[in-house]
């Protein structure tokens, strides 16, 4: 493979893997092995996990009115039968970290393929609204479960300057579900208005059963974890696989024994949550978890105001089409995050998504009002359009970036955690959007423009935040711990600088 852009920097690591007198650490021994097959085989197993949860995700959101209309639900029940599932997620991303840093990240991406798959079945045969609130919530838990522990083994087992291609490799087995649940409701009812939903659900559940099974037979555990867990010999196994995989049979696995973590579940949580809050770390943390709140808020709020929006705005085609014009312009997104990544670095190309997101809602906005009062300029009409576009576009950069600058700034002792910690608050503001988007059209007489500006408001006071976060993470091997971390140097001079970590 040719030379990458973003070239991992070791200097700020002990052990060497280059020549010095003391070994290298594992993560150093990743870089050495690189890409290939390997990581193809564990993204394609373990991402699959994102490929489930779009399945469902579509399906779940295509039924309900099916539900409603058998079981004569009224339009809350309507609305939290799919909230359910936001809040199990939220509650499995808060689970996952501290889980999988003692569990391991195998192991808890297990159980959630595994619980994915009964708790889907079980919602099938749900009797009614509140039993299947419940397992959606359950539903919700077992996907969140995952979500965080697979970041973290995708940012452990890759090259550093691979790490975010892998990452949105991931994103787009989201996609890929979509399209599969698509499918087989235009298979059941292509005008959706006689939709076996019992069906539906169970037949959302074969990617997950066949991957989980997958995963149980062929994915590994992270040697990373391994190594600081003091299990070296198994350290050693997986590195050989890759080296195997990868055909890098002339490359040693031998590395640097890491000091082990405490392993007994209370003491470790507590030292997770110190790592994660602690003096070092505290600010990163409140930034990202903020930043996670608005990537949700932004994304299912538009989510959820779209169908009613594009409905009074003129977008040249219908509301459907418009749906579908905008979740294809998601995929420009996912290359976007690669190629900023590449030449701006993670903080940085988070910047370049919010302030694109606040153009882009104003765009959208002032053209809509333009054209409401009879303005038929072009200029007016290229800018409904680019903000449209730039919305779905702009968000899917900002979740690339946002979640793998999370999964990369955590010592391996607390990254799971950490990383879990800011999912989590992220499921707030998917919960939050829909009743603030209705809170604020009952307030201002059905004006859908005000949500869009608080919208953007919410972007401009994220990106004063990320332009003062103290570490960049692009490029850098990943660190084991909290005491690794090298000077801060934020953005713009007015935040602490020079300050060594602790």
């Amino acid at each position: 493979m040719g030379a990458d852009p973003e070239t991992p920097d070791t200097s700020l690591i002990g052990g060497s893997s280059s020549g010095g007198e003391s070994a290298p650490r594992v993560a150093d021994i990743i870089e050495k092995l690189g890409v290939g097959p390997f990581l193809v085989k564990e993204l394609l197993l373990g991402a699959s996990i994102w490929l489930a949860a779009g399945s469902q995700l579509i399906i779940i959101s295509g039924i309900t009115l099916a539900i409603s209309k058998e079981w004569g639900l009224e339009g809350w029940q309507r609305s939290s039968i799919v909230s359910a599932l936001f809040v199990g997620i939220m509650f499995g991303n808060f689970a996952s970290g501290p889980y999988s840093d003692i569990m391991g990240r195998r192991c808890v991406i297990l159980i959630s393929y595994a619980t994915v798959v009964f708790f889907s079945v079980l919602s099938a045969f749900a009797p009614g609204f509140w039993s299947m609130c419940s397992l959606r919530i359950l539903l919700g838990i077992a996907f969140g479960f995952a979500q965080p522990a697979w970041n973290t083994l995708c940012t452990e087992i890759s090259p550093a300057s691979w790490r975010m291609a892998t990452s949105v490799a991931s994103s787009t087995l989201f996609v890929v579900g979509e399209i599969y649940a698509a499918g087989l409701i235009w298979v059941d009812d292509p005008e959706m208005k006689h939709l076996h939903w019992a069906w539906l659900t169970i037949c959302g559940t074969v990617p997950a059963a066949i991957m989980g099974l997958m995963c149980w037979l062929w994915l590994n555990e992270s040697a990373t974890w391994l190594a600081l867990q003091g299990q070296t010999d198994k350290a050693k196994d997986v590195l050989k696989s890759i080296r195997w995989w990868n055909r890098k049979e002339q490359e040693s696995v031998d590395f640097a024994p890491s000091p082990a973590v405490e392993v007994e579940s209370f003491a470790a949580m507590r030292q997770q949550m110190s790592t994660a809050m602690g003096e070092t770390l505290r600010f990163t943390t409140v930034a990202l978890c903020f930043s996670c709140f608005i990537l949700n808020f932004v994304y299912y709020g538009t989510f959820y105001s779209f169908p009613l929006v594009l409905g009074k705005v003129d977008m040249g085609y219908s509301p459907a089409v418009a749906l579908i014009m905008g979740a294809l312009w998601e995929l420009p997104g996912y290359m976007a995050a690669v190629l900023c990544s590449m030449v701006c670095g993670r903080r940085v190309s988070t910047l370049i998504y919010l302030v694109c997101m606040v153009l882009s809602i104003h765009m959208f906005v002032e053209g809509a009002k333009e054209q409401k009062a009879g303005n038929k300029s072009q200029f007016y009409a290229f800018a409904l359009h680019a903000g449209f576009a730039g919305m779905k576009c702009w968000i899917n950069m900002g979740f690339c970036m946002v979640y793998q600058y999370a999964s990369e700034i955590y010592p391996t002792s607390a990254r799971t955690a950490g990383t879990a910690i800011c999912f989590g608050f992220g499921r707030i503001g998917s919960m939050a959007a829909p009743f603030v988007f209705e809170g604020m059209m009952s307030a201002t007489n059905n004006s859908w423009e005000h949500f869009f500006y608080c919208m953007g408001a919410g972007c401009a006071l994220n990106a004063i935040l990320v332009a003062l976060l103290p570490y960049e993470t692009s490029g850098m091997t990943l660190k084991d711990h909290i005491h690794e971390m090298g000077e801060t140097d934020p953005l713009i001079s007015c935040a602490p600088s020079s300050r060594k970590a602790l």
